[in-house]
């Protein structure tokens, strides 16, 4: 998981540390058995969750900026984990990913480093250990980082944003890679994938203040212009989640906001259609879908919820 700055302060992974709640049911509310604290490297900014060393127990990891590395805390398996393990990267990780990138069965990661420009790709070696980083050249400071086949050759790839602009790492399969594509104006500082047109090839959800952004996957790496299909009133959009809520076989989208959380339910052809918002405070002053862009329209066409 990894929030923009304006979202951290309400963020579980506080400086140096990790914390876990434990879970236990009672009738039919869930509650929370205590707090658990772990140490990690020093102001974690994103956490994610694979068995890293392959016991069949989910370890957690996370990108540290004030220590320029990965922390690693394998999990016992009764919500409890080991010390971490950490291991340097490039200057103040922001975001990461985790993939299997050279196809050997064990969890890799991606890294993204605000600080010095570039990607760092950690190949696993099955036991919660790294080889030494390699570094790739990115947008200007990286903030979002996915890994997925945008070419449909069945080896993972990179997608980053950052500094209004999306880069494209292509894998080779063995855990290298290299930069086929790179598009300037791309807005946002995250990304959700998926098929969201239903033509095979994964596409890429945004988010840039109060908009939500669709740019459509060629399926050679290379992305479409972004179109907007979302626009909330009054609020600032988070991170944004691709999942199938109400079950229908089409990709939704999932999006936390200042004032709660909104989704944005897809038809399969890249179009979306938002619901009121659930939170504490869901009032957003007129929530807009979008469609196409109408001949001689500066902006795309906007209709209120």
């Amino acid at each position: 998981m990894h929030l923009p700055l304006g979202f951290r302060k309400d963020i579980l992974v506080s400086p140096l540390l990790f914390s876990v709640l434990c879970c236990f049911s009672q009738a039919n509310d869930t509650e929370f058995q205590q707090l658990t604290t772990f140490h990690t490297g020093s102001n974690p900014s994103s956490v994610a969750m694979a068995d890293f060393n392959q016991d069949g127990q989910l370890d957690v990891v996370t990108a540290n900026q004030g220590s320029n590395s990965v922390s690693v805390l394998l999990g016992n398996g009764d919500g409890s984990f080991q010390t971490a393990k950490n291991t340097p990267v490039g200057q103040s990780p922001d975001s990461l990913t985790v993939g299997d990138f050279n196809r050997d069965g064990k969890p890799d990661l991606a890294v993204t480093n605000l600080g010095s420009n570039t990607v760092s790709v950690l190949l696993g070696n099955g036991d919660g250990t790294f080889q030494p980083a390699r570094n790739y050249t990115v947008a200007t400071k990286p903030a979002f980082v996915v890994s997925a086949d945008f070419n449909n050759d069945g080896r993972l790839d990179l997608a980053v944003v950052g500094g209004g602009e999306l880069s494209v790492l292509i894998g080779r399969g063995d855990g290298t890679f290299f930069q086929k594509f790179a598009s300037s104006g791309f807005s946002g500082s995250v990304l959700a994938v998926g098929d969201f047109t239903g033509d095979g090839r994964l596409d890429l959800a945004s988010a840039f203040a109060r908009s939500v952004l669709l740019s459509v996957g060629n399926g050679d790496g290379s992305f479409k212009r972004q179109t907007q299909v979302a626009q909330l009133g009054n609020v600032t959009i988070g991170p944004v989640l691709t999942t199938d809520t109400n079950r229908d076989g089409k990709l939704d989208l999932v999006a936390g906001t200042s004032k709660g959380i909104v989704v944005l339910l897809g038809n399969g052809r890249g179009k979306f259609r938002a619901l009121p918002v659930f939170g504490p405070d869901a009032h957003l002053g007129g929530n807009r879908v979008c469609g196409p862009k109408r001949r001689r329209q500066a902006r795309p066409h906007c209709r209120s919820q």
